[in-house]
């Protein structure tokens, strides 16, 4: 059997997921996409595999703060889709109690080609941004408070370092934003590779061949409080 290794993960930040009004109403969920390749390169198409999702705070090998486990059909182009914060879940771990503007968390997947769970660690990658109705929720936002958004958008080039405004970057005072592509650049072999609060780079994955430039539409956004 090839060793398994998946080339492409990457976090999609769904704009289902920009709830300003009701916080109590957000899916407290992350969508998640990635593309199963074997050692060659070649995708893995039409199959049921087994997939555990773990988040590490601070690092890469951090503390585990939430498990949990998935089964999945690969598309016909070895992609699959699945959202972290609905599948079955590893212990007594919670997924709304996750504090995410405490720390940076990191993603490690791991994968059983047979659907079962014998996992296979696939590596493990820093959470970039988070959906803004979950990084509002545990933002330390009070019940005298609450929070308007920051906007600023544009467009790209993957691996030029794009921007922000110096307006933009003032009100952030420091914070990263969070930031959606269109299109999504994971499923270009794309993916953003840094954000500041001055900036962010959009990168191509390594095994992409391709010297094709890649321009994409962006939009940031950081949540600020806005007092009653």
């Amino acid at each position: 059997m090839k060793k398994l290794i998946i080339f492409t993960l990457c976090v999609i930040l769904n704009s289902t997921f920009l709830i300003l009004h009701s916080f109590a109403q957000a899916p407290e969920k992350i969508n998640y996409q990635g593309v199963a390749r074997n050692t060659n390169g070649e995708i893995i198409p039409d199959k049921t595999i087994g997939l555990k999702i773990t988040l590490h705070s601070g690092t890469n090998d951090g503390t585990v703060v939430y498990e949990e486990t998935h089964t999945v059909i690969t598309s016909q182009l070895g992609l699959f889709n699945i959202e972290i914060g609905g599948g079955k879940v590893s212990g007594s771990y919670n997924f709304s109690a996750i504090n995410w503007g405490a720390n940076a968390y990191f993603i490690q997947t791991e994968m059983d080609i047979t659907g079962g769970t014998r996992y296979i660690n696939m590596g493990t990658q820093q959470l970039i941004s988070v959906p803004f109705a979950l990084y509002a929720k545990t933002s330390g936002n009070t019940g005298t408070a609450s929070p308007s958004v920051l906007k600023e958008s544009g467009t790209g080039t993957a691996s030029v370092w794009v921007e922000f405004s110096d307006e933009f970057v003032s009100a952030l005072k420091g914070n990263k934003p969070f930031i959606t592509i269109t299109p999504f650049a994971c499923n270009e072999g794309f993916f953003i590779s840094e954000i500041t609060g001055k900036g962010f780079m959009v990168k191509k994955n390594l095994h992409v061949r391709t010297e094709e430039i890649f321009t994409f539409n962006w939009q940031a956004e950081a949540p600020q409080e806005r007092k009653e």
